[in-house]
């Protein structure tokens, strides 16, 4: 059974401050290529769940 697309939620940044500017230092640009990859792993297992949305929203407010 096939799903449909989902749209991607817009997202705005400020690309000249991204270029003008470091956002992460070394150890921390390498703990986030360490997760990226563990994420791409879980993937490629099969280890995840799919977007929603109202759930994500009630999980995030209730921090």
């Amino acid at each position: 059974m096939k799903t449909p697309a989902s749209k991607p939620e817009p997202g705005f940044s400020s690309m000249a401050a991204m270029a003008e500017n470091s956002i992460l230092g070394d150890e921390e640009r390498e703990e986030l290529i360490a997760s990226l990859k563990e994420a791409e792993a879980d993937v490629a297992a099969g280890r995840v769940t799919s977007f929603d949305k109202k759930s994500f929203k009630a999980r995030f407010m209730a921090i």
